[in-house]
């Protein structure tokens, strides 16, 4: 007899697996009978094999179960001392029953599924006189618990929706007994002379399976990767998975990682009449987006595919009631869409068998959640700086858009410095899983107060994370912070095993900051970041990277290291090193726990940085040099083109009929400014043109074409002259002075979307943009700043009183400008000329200047593109505006009130793009469409 009971550790596993495993009493009964039979009875390492091989499907389930094995082992072993090893193996019993073989022949049989193997530390290319790096170690702590993942649709559900999706057909051997033909043989015969068989039926039902990868569907991988999981273990003839981005256009992937292409032709060309198609995306809904590119690509797209079949369903990951406004609405109409939870994956499923679904409208009717309880953390009298007022902003923002709830998830969602799908899942679902919707999810890292930093890797802004850890422990307690804190820990030990695409440096500076928040770990992590910046010191320049990051790490964990101002003191004087400069106190010896940390006292010691003079030291006095009323700056003239367009009618016979026709005419001339340059180093430039002075008609009739009552009333204002950006702000100038010492707070160096150097800067807040301008001030010695709303539409209209300084009417031609609905023409149809129009749809910033017109100042891109900041508090309309020409803002000097935006981006209708056009938004915003250009106050000559 062995000395452990197999039977026990089977009843102990399988309760703690059920809720996670798609398994049931029938694989409980297996396993007992196995080991009834004798399976797994001589050593847990069989035992080990024989239950994965009967209870795990995946390679992602085999992961999970040997850490819930080890855990459960661990447990038993404090009980049960006397398990036995692999060296002491038992005998395996004599054979009670015909289900069992002797172990030594059903060993070959039974297929060895090997455990994932725990990820090694990655080993860079470095020089072989650097000291080795420390392999992660996770902490010691409580086992990790089981996830759960709680989607929209449970694993079980999909197991067993996807059973419904067969097509049986009489095509195997004939070994089944055909009871009525049996049964009527007889009776004819009179005598029963021997049984009847028929064909065994075999599903031949055949799938084809189009993900949508990566983009707005990130957050949502491990939910698609579930379905596609089950997808591949159903018993479906064939299931073939493909992947595509947003559309899938004449390309798609076989791999999740969009590495492996193959065409799409080639795959359609696979499909027959029986071949169901089920397409998983959000199809523009996550990022609440209608771009009409993509449902043009979509039909076209859709329109290949029916030729092929009819049995094709799209399956969306969000909210039925999102759907509104975007192109998910709109691609609903053109192929039967529906919300993927329970009764939509149900309904699809049968839409792709081919049964006709009544309730198919009425599932795209379903109500919104109910209201639940309000969780806005409390605005107490704290005094924030200017960056948490900013994140205040920017969070409160974000919650009134979607609901109350999600601002507890938020403070959740900030304790972790790197946030997974998986991570936030996790959170959600261990401490708030019936008060927060399980979309939040998507909505938070989809938002502008996450950045994507890697593959399924989201961080969140640094000033919104402070904040919102300050409301936490103001709101839930630091109990409750320690709570999180501590299953944190245990995460990233179960992530350690289990997941290979996060270094050993990313789940250290995780752990490290979950650590810091207990107190029986933040002596253990304080000790380990010390010794890791010793060690990193010593490298000179070679550790130089990562020094850099853990000194921000220290500075993120400042708040919670404050009782020991030592490694807080040492950190604040490595950021003076690092930049080469020498901090006073430099040969200051810093003890932290033991570790003696001490920056080299020579110069010649210091790190060379790259790109920079070898460093010097020497006494000088300070000089203060002032930049007076007097100081001029000399200006050149440059050349450009001016477009004004005109509209001509013309008329003609044809068969009989008397046709007019609308013909565009864009006439150019040649004009001429002055401008002054600014040189922001390393090649980069930034053009001011010179806008004279002068007084104009603020506002819109109302006899004009899109006027709003917020464009009124109309009146005049005199503006004097001032300088003016040539473009909006490029990413390569935001680069440059981005990296200029800060004034009064951080800037990124490249926070935009559409990533070009040349491309406008975009998603920059109000506060960003102030910042921008306080540091260009700083280094130039001139005064930036924003212009004034009255100052941007004078520069704008150039002298002009039309719509648009093109004229009356605008052109994509022109502008980066779009029609959401393309069913007219700014200004009146323009018949045919519309249908070629369309084929100019964009869906991204252009270059500054890619059109090559100005208007008569030499201004460029002042219509469409981007919208762009002013310095003005917003005001419902003109009455009692400014008519100096001065930025009007609000008595009250409340900074956090919305700011004025004028311009519009590439997205909104041609109406938007009008030179009276006026818009707002908080302070905090961040969007793809927002960005800037600047003013400068100098007096010239020429």
């Amino acid at each position: 007899m062995s000395d452990f009971l197999p039977e026990a550790i089977v009843n102990s596993l399988f309760n703690r697996l059920r809720r996670n495993f798609n398994i049931g009493m029938r694989e409980y009964l297996a396993a007992l009978d196995a080991v009834k039979g004798g399976w797994g009875r001589d050593n847990l390492e069989n035992l080990r094999l024989m239950l994965q091989l009967l209870w795990c499907n995946s390679i992602a389930e085999q992961s999970k179960f040997a850490v819930i094995w080890d855990s459960a082992i661990a447990q038993i072993t404090q009980d049960s001392p006397q398990l036995p090893s692999e060296r002491h193996k038992t005998e395996p019993p004599a054979k009670t029953s015909n289900f069992n073989q002797p172990l030594e022949t059903t060993q070959q049989s039974i297929p060895k599924l090997e455990p994932l193997p725990v990820k090694a530390p990655l080993k860079p290319d470095t020089p072989a006189d650097f000291p080795e790096v420390t392999p992660f170690i996770p902490a010691d702590t409580e086992d990790f618990p089981e996830v759960i993942n709680y989607w929209p649709i449970t694993r079980r559900s999909l197991d067993y929706n996807w059973r419904y999706l067969q097509r049986p057909i009489a095509d195997g051997p004939a070994d089944v007994l055909d009871v009525p033909t049996t049964v009527q043989q007889s009776a004819q015969q009179g005598f029963f002379l021997a049984p009847v068989y028929r064909r065994r039926e075999l599903n031949h039902a055949q799938v084809l399976l189009l993900v949508d990868q990566e983009g707005s569907m990130t957050p949502l991988h491990p939910f698609t990767r579930e379905v596609v999981d089950t997808a591949q273990n159903s018993f479906l003839e064939k299931v073939a998975i493909y992947y595509f981005h947003n559309v899938p256009d004449t390309i798609i992937y076989r791999d999740s990682r969009l590495t492996t292409p193959v065409s799409l032709e080639q795959v359609l060309a696979e499909c027959d009449l029986d071949t169901s198609v089920l397409i998983i995306s959000d199809a523009g809904a996550a990022r609440s987006s209608r771009p009409m590119a993509r449902i043009g690509a979509t039909t076209e797209f859709l329109v290949k595919l029916k030729r092929q079949t009819n049995l094709i369903a799209w399956l969306n990951p969000i909210p039925v009631m999102r759907w509104q406004g975007t192109s998910a609405e709109l691609i609903a109409y053109l192929v039967p869409m529906e919300q993927m939870d329970e009764d939509g994956f149900s309904n699809a499923i049968d839409l792709v068998r081919g049964l006709s679904i009544s309730n198919y409208k009425a599932s795209r009717s379903r109500k919104p959640l109910g209201k639940r309880r309000n969780l806005i953390a409390r605005e107490g009298d704290i005094s924030l700086d200017i960056e948490l007022k900013q994140a205040k902003q920017q969070v409160d923002w974000f919650v009134r858009r979607f609901h109350p709830s999600y601002r507890l998830l938020l403070y959740y969602a900030a304790l972790p410095l790197i946030l997974t799908p998986e991570l936030l899942n996790y959170l959600r679902t261990q401490f708030l899983l019936y008060q927060v919707p399980w979309v939040a999810e998507v909505d938070i890292l989809l938002s502008d107060l996450c950045s994507p930093v890697g593959y399924e890797q989201y961080e969140m802004e640094q000033s919104v994370r402070s904040y919102l850890l300050q409301e936490m422990e103001q709101e839930l307690g630091n109990q409750q912070m320690q709570k999180v804190a501590s299953r944190l820990i245990s995460y990233i030990r179960h992530l350690a095993h289990t997941n290979p695409y996060i270094s050993p440096q990313e789940l250290e500076a995780q752990q490290w900051g979950a650590m810091v928040y207990l107190d029986e770990h933040r002596t253990q992590a304080e000790e380990e970041i010390a010794v890791a910046l010793k060690a990193l010191v010593n490298r000179g320049k070679n550790g130089q990277a990562e020094l850099a990051r853990l000194q921000r790490l220290i500075k993120e964990f400042r708040p919670q290291l404050s009782k020991y101002d030592s490694l807080i003191k040492f950190a604040r004087s490595l950021g003076i090193w690092l930049k080469g400069q020498i901090p006073s106190g430099v040969s200051q010896s810093y003890v932290v726990h033991g570790v003696e940390l001490r920056l080299p006292v020579n110069s010649n010691q210091f790190p060379q940085l790259e790109g920079f003079p070898p460093l010097q030291t020497f006494e000088c006095e300070v000089a203060t040099i002032e930049l007076g009323a007097g100081t001029e700056i000399k200006l050149e003239p440059f050349d450009f083109e001016v477009a004004t367009i005109e509209l001509k009618q013309t008329r003609s016979w044809l068969t009989g009929w008397l046709r007019r026709k609308t013909e565009l005419i864009v006439k150019r001339r040649q004009q001429q400014a002055y401008c002054f340059t600014e040189d922001l180093g390393n090649g980069v430039k930034l053009e001011m043109v010179a806008i004279p002075e002068g007084s104009f008609i603020m506002g819109s009739p109302e006899t004009e074409e899109g006027h709003k009552d917020k464009e009124s009333p109309q009146h005049e204002v005199t503006v004097q002259s001032f300088f003016m950006g040539k473009y909006p702000v490029t990413q390569a100038q935001w680069q440059a002075v981005a990296a200029l010492p800060p004034v009064n707070t951080k800037l990124k160096s490249n926070r935009s979307i559409f990533k070009k150097t040349s491309r406008p800067v975009e998603r920059v807040s109000w506060y960003d943009v102030v910042e921008f301008c306080a540091r260009l001030s700083q280094k130039t010695g001139r005064r930036y700043r924003l212009p004034s709303e009255a100052e941007w539409e004078y520069a704008c209209r150039a002298g002009t009183t039309t719509p648009f300084h093109f004229g009356e009417k605008i052109t994509p031609m022109l502008a980066n400008c779009s029609d959401r609905d393309k069913l007219y023409f700014y200004g009146g149809s323009l018949g045919g000329y519309i249908l070629e129009e369309q084929e100019n749809e964009r869906e991204r910033t252009t270059p500054v200047g890619s059109f090559k017109v100005a208007n008569d100042f030499g201004l460029y891109d002042m219509h469409g593109n981007v919208r762009e900041w002013c310095a003005d508090h917003w005001h419902d309309d003109y009455t009692g505006a400014p008519t100096d020409g001065s930025a009007w803002e609000g008595e009250d000097n409340n900074e956090n009130r919305y700011r004025l935006l004028r311009g519009a981006s590439l997205n909104p209708y041609f109406d938007y793009c009008r030179s009276a056009y006026r818009d707002y938004h908080n302070p905090s915003h961040r969007s793809k469409f927002i960005s800037f250009r600047v003013v400068c106050e100098a007096a010239w000559t020429l």
